[in-house]
Parts: structure tokens; C-alpha cells; sequence
């Protein structure tokens, strides 16, 4: 499944909470990027949650979309999958946080 990647134009301040380990691939609805190592995925029920890598991905930035590609249970989980980018390469993903709007 290609997901656009587009910079983050949301004027909140975010706030991580909850662990998660894994995130339902057909809930995503879209991704921020953040920084080089750190996504954020916006489902379609509205929640986000920051996947953050391993180490650095920050070619990530530079084609503007990636790859996910669930394993049979339909997600992509933290310390098992990876992004696969534009540009052949990959990055392995740490963990997930929920986020929530801070109170700034």
C-alpha cells in the first residue's frame, strides 16, 4: 500500500501518550512527516499516533511517500516491520505513541 507523505501543517502541539505496538494498515488514513525519524499517521477514525525509527530515515523526506506492506495479520507493528521507501531502501520502525493535543 503507497501512503503520501506531506510535511506537517498542523498548527497544534502535540502531546505522546499511550504505547502502541501495532496499528491497523487500513486505518490509515495519512502520514506527516515530522522529522527524519519520526512519522505521524492520522487514522480514519481520527486518532494519531507518532511512529518513530529506529534510526534516522531521512530519504523519507525526500521522495515524499513510502511502502507499507502488512504481514498477514493486516499491520505494520513496532520491533517487527519496516518502511519500505521510494528509493528501494527501508526503516525499521521503533515504536508508536498516540498523541494528543497539548494543553500549551
Amino acid at each position: 500500500m503507497r501512503i503520501p507523505v506531506r510535511p506537517d501543517s498542523t498548527p497544534l502541539h502535540w502531546e505522546e501518550k499511550d504505547n502502541k505496538r501495532c496499528v491497523d494498515v487500513r486505518a490509515v488514513a495519512s502520514a506527516s512527516l515530522i522529522s527524519p525519524d519520526a512519522l505521524d499517521f492520522t487514522l480514519k477514525n481520527g486518532e494519531r499516533w507518532r511512529l518513530r525509527f529506529r534510526d534516522s530515515c531521512p530519504a523519507i523526506g525526500f521522495y515524499r511517500g513510502f511502502y507499507l506492506r502488512p504481514n498477514e495479520d493486516g499491520k505494520i507493528c513496532a520491533k517487527r516491520d519496516t518502511i519500505h521507501l521510494r528509493s528501494g531502501g527501508e526503516c525499521e520502525i521503533r515504536n508508536f505513541r498516540r498523541l494528543k493535543p497539548s494543553d500549551d
